[in-house]
């Protein structure tokens, strides 16, 4: 389920408003079927894996970043969970 990600895309990505950012936003989002890849930070919770992780929608941990940079990486505090709404989006960010 981990793997390298190339997290350059996700500024594009929330120009684009092709991200959802938060739990919520990401169940909703999930729920609706827009979400195409979700990201998880390092440090996010079993808890919250396991409840966005019962949608069929590909997960990914970036091991690479905690809370707190994937928060600085769009412009946030901190934020456990990125759910990505685009199909061009996913592959580049997929992509090594």
């Amino acid at each position: 389920m981990s793997k390298q990600v190339n997290l350059s895309y996700l500024g594009l990505a929330l120009r684009a408003r092709k991200l959802t950012i938060g739990r919520y936003a990401t169940i909703n989002g999930c729920k609706r079927k827009q979400v195409k890849l979700i990201l998880f930070a390092r440090d996010a919770s079993d808890k919250l894996q396991n409840e966005i992780g019962i949608f069929s929608v590909p997960m990914q941990i970036v091991n690479d970043a905690n809370k707190i940079m994937l928060g600085k990486m769009i412009n946030r505090h901190e934020v456990a969970v990125i759910g990505i709404c685009d199909d061009h989006f996913v592959k580049a960010i997929l992509q090594k």
